[in-house]
């Protein structure tokens, strides 16, 4: 895996001037040659990859990624679409750039800015369209939630590496909730965003990591009632989504979860 997360390489639209306009903010990676320099530092390594969750919902990912490596294995990790929308709201809250409350977010146009952003069925399908099932793995994040272990496992089997090998799961990053101080939360942004910071050393990066996790409070629980109406929003996705990965997602169904 390159050091750089969300290369985005697949969803560059070089045709598209919003795009060309974004390069490198959104779009880091914008050329075949930068992005096969990715990988240059890989050496006999069976199985190379990179992540970018932009993929699943763009509109013509899936197609060049077939077109550059149709032999390619696929992992796509879904949340619960409910709690997706909620963490991706406190996220712009914790950014500054929201300040208006969920469910004013959530209703705001004709088209529910939820469904909009969360729904999954068409983007998988559009996936689907280029690669058989056995190309492609689902990673459910409750399951990885609860048993990062398993789901690591599973992954490795997928892409015929060692299975036996045991990743360090002790430590949870991105964690969600609100800061306890802004002030202290726009340092850590400062800091994390720094261009410089892949020549600060490891030890600095824990202690700022650990400056964060102590400065972070639980998020307010999603009312039950408006969790209920966004739930039903997402109703004939999530059903037509399980049908279609073949998974099990009955949870996602109910307004309270398991």
């Amino acid at each position: 895996m390159p050091e750089l997360k969300e290369a985005r390489f697949f969803a560059y639209d070089s045709l598209n001037p919003d795009h060309a306009s974004q390069v490198p903010r959104v779009f880091p990676i914008d050329s075949r040659a930068r992005y096969e320099a990715l990988f240059d530092a890989a050496g006999e390594e069976i199985a190379l990859g990179e992540a970018s969750p932009e993929y699943l919902r763009s509109p013509i990912a899936a197609r060049r990624i077939h077109e550059l490596i149709p032999d390619v294995s696929i992992i796509v990790c879904l949340r619960d679409p409910v709690d997706r929308a909620y963490s991706e709201y406190l996220m712009q809250v914790r950014s500054g750039a929201e300040s208006r409350s969920f469910s004013e977010t959530v209703f705001l146009k004709d088209v529910p800015w939820s469904l909009e952003n969360n729904a999954y069925f068409d983007n998988v399908q559009r996936f689907l369209a280029y690669f058989p099932l056995t190309q492609m793995h689902f990673v459910l994040f409750d399951d990885l939630h609860s048993d990062a272990l398993a789901v690591a496992r599973d992954v490795f089997t997928f892409l015929n590496v060692d299975d036996r090998f045991q990743p360090d799961v002790s430590e949870q990053l991105n964690i969600g909730g609100i800061p306890k101080s802004r002030f202290v939360h726009g340092v850590v942004q400062k800091l994390e965003k720094n261009r410089l910071k892949r020549f600060v050393p490891d030890l600095f990066k824990k202690r700022v990591r650990r400056l964060e996790k102590l400065n972070r409070a639980k998020a307010p629980d999603l009312d039950e009632h408006l969790r209920g109406q966004i739930v039903e929003l997402h109703r004939e996705d999530t059903v037509q989504l399980q049908s279609l990965i073949q998974r099990d997602l009955s949870n996602w169904l109910n307004v309270i979860k398991a």
